[in-house]
């Protein structure tokens, strides 16, 4: 394959292999990020930037193997800015952080510092020509197919390998959002065990454990650590600070980091932590967690020294003068565990699911909670405020797969509860469509590797703007990229 971008002393190597031995060190190339050297040329793209449509978005990737490839022969990776375009921003003050175009003045003033005047700019539906180059291309079209033919055809003087991805029309946005999804259930009321383990400051950051119990029935953990001490003057710290300082200063003086551990494959994991700095906060650590396993769990406290006026006080008066009449402080931590249960959500979200929305409402004397749990037993969003009447949750995102609702019981209750949980979701892009992007992604990474060009088809249709340039550029051998394998054009090209 020839391609026409290629510097003229590159070109000579390997046209007339002669001449190698005195123009071998031209293409030396700089070593960076890269897996290999990288030979800068003296060329930039740019893409008209479009935010209401994915042409560019094609284009761009369609233009990846022409501004950035690698050359077997001379083992070296040629690159040349390849950019999207956007006028400036005009209006209101607080857009122009958003001024894309003042970036593009920014990178092109260092660019033709370093390159000096460009051999060459190809404009991409880009109506004006900013930058000065000695050769202009410019190729306007809304047809994805037709703007990587003319890429192909202009960057390329022949290839006998091409990339041929199978592309259609994208709608990004959003399809057929998912209503009314119910789960109903009732959930038995049960005991909120509290459990209170404590520890000695060490002045060591060796972990100290203590054990404890978790029954099968029980889903949700709350662990509170504190100390017997006074915080002198939060308040004053606070404003003399502005508002950095919140914890005052505490006495006696310590610094403890709370973690809790479950036993998963017969071995410790850590599903929870907590590393207040008692300055900023106060002196106590907080952490919530849903059980991943029940059985042995462990609690850890990691005592981080520290060096030893009227304020907030923890502990009763005797644990305090006992601290100070023995020298020693005791960290106090109290577990709270929450009953609860498990239940299936019927529904596995589609590809791409955007926007979940779950609402647990409920009828009895207790307050509910909602923890949401993926296939592999890891919580992905959880609802546990006890001061509303119904708990809502938000999730950006889903992936596919089963999810678990884990409801859990946060107050006592005389009697069973009730209770009902909604959920919805909406696809922003159907996963069938989604490969299209995806084909034209790894097309251009495969291509970009290759030196080979990329080229677009449809799913059942070779366009005539690409089998001609196929023609023209004698493409031999093609590799087809068709993610999920529904395309019936392959017989085709």
């Amino acid at each position: 394959m020839l391609r026409k971008i290629i510097p003229l002393a590159i070109v000579s190597m390997l046209i007339l292999p002669g001449l190698a031995e005195d123009i071998k060190e031209i293409p030396s190339g700089f070593e960076g990020v890269s897996w290999n050297k990288v030979v800068p040329i003296k060329k930039a793209t740019f893409v008209q930037f479009d935010e209401n449509s994915l042409v560019d978005d094609f284009a761009y990737m369609a233009a990846i193997p022409a501004s950035v490839f690698y050359d077997e022969k001379t083992d070296r990776i040629y690159s040349s800015p390849l950019l999207f375009y956007d006028d400036y921003v005009k209006g209101k003050e607080e857009l122009l952080s958003l001024n894309a175009r003042q970036g593009l003045d920014y990178f092109m003033e260092d660019w033709l510092t370093y390159a000096g005047k460009l051999k060459e700019i190809d404009y991409i539906n880009v109506n004006e020509k900013p930058w000065k180059a000695e050769n202009y291309t410019v190729i306007n079209s809304n047809d994805i197919y037709e703007i990587a033919s003319k890429i192909a055809l202009h960057d390329w003087s022949y290839s006998g390998d091409a990339v041929v991805a199978v592309v259609d029309d994208v709608a990004y946005g959003s399809y057929n959002r998912t209503e009314g999804r119910k789960v109903e259930g009732k959930i038995a009321a049960r005991e909120i065990k509290e459990i209170t383990l404590t520890g000695i400051k060490q002045d060591s950051i060796a972990p100290q454990y203590s054990d404890f119990y978790v029954p099968p029935e029980y889903k949700y953990i709350q662990a509170d650590l504190y100390w017997p001490s006074v915080s002198w003057m939060p308040t004053l710290m606070f404003i003399a600070t502005l508002g950095l300082l919140q914890g005052g200063l505490t006495i006696p003086a310590a610094d403890p980091d709370l973690q809790l551990y479950c036993y998963h494959e017969g071995e410790l994991m850590e599903v929870a932590s907590s590393e207040n700095w008692n300055i900023l906060v106060g002196p106590y650590e907080e952490v919530q967690t849903y059980v991943y396993n029940p059985g042995r769990w462990k609690a850890a406290i990691v005592d981080i020294p520290t060096k030893g006026i009227l304020g907030e006080r923890h502990g009763t008066i005797g644990q305090r003068l006992k601290d100070v009449f023995t020298g020693k402080v005791t960290y106090y931590i109290d577990l709270k565990l929450y009953p609860g249960e498990e239940v299936e959500l019927p529904d596995i979200p589609p590809f791409m699911a955007r926007n979940i929305d779950f609402e647990l409402s409920w009828k009895g004397d207790g307050k509910l909670g909602l923890i949401i749990v993926d296939e592999n037993n890891v919580a992905v969003g959880e609802a546990v405020a006890t001061n509303v009447s119904k708990q809502k949750l938000h999730l950006d995102q889903l992936g596919e797969g089963k999810y678990k609702a884990v409801i859990v019981q946060l107050g006592e209750a005389n009697g069973s509860i009730s209770y009902t949980l909604t959920y919805s979701w909406e696809c922003k892009l159907p996963e069938k469509q989604a490969n299209y992007i995806m084909n034209a992604a790894e097309g251009a990474v495969l291509a970009s590797l290759m030196n080979a060009p990329l080229l677009y088809v449809k799913p059942d249709e070779v366009p005539d703007c690409t089998a001609e340039a196929m023609k023209k550029l004698g493409v031999r051998h093609v590799y087809f990229v068709n993610l999920g394998g529904n395309a019936s054009v392959r017989d085709e090209v």
